[in-house]
C-alpha cells in the first residue's frame, strides 16, 4: 500500500538565501531547509497520530511565514 503523502511545496527567504519544505508520510513528518542552490539537511520526526503530525507541520509552516519564507514553484 503507498503511503498517503501531504506536501507543504517549497518556501524561500530569499533575504537570508535559505529554504524550508515538508511533507508528511503516514505519521511521520520530514522537514528539508537549508541555503538556497544546496541540496540542503532533512530532519524527520514521528507522531503519534497522522492528525498530530498534520498540526505540528501546520504550526512549522506558519512559523515560516512569519518569519518571510514565501511559497515558490519547484524548480
Amino acid at each position: 500500500m503507498t503511503p498517503d503523502i501531504k506536501k507543504t511545496g517549497r518556501y524561500e527567504n530569499r533575504e537570508k538565501f535559505r529554504f524550508w519544505s515538508g511533507e508528511i508520510r503516514d505519521n511521520f513528518v520530514s522537514i528539508r531547509f537549508g541555503n538556497i542552490g544546496t541540496k540542503g539537511h532533512c530532519s524527520t520526526k514521528e507522531f503519534p497520530s497522522r492528525a498530530a503530525a498534520e498540526a505540528f507541520l501546520e504550526k512549522r509552516k506558519e512559523e515560516k511565514i512569519a518569519e518571510a519564507f514565501s511559497p515558490v514553484e519547484d524548480a
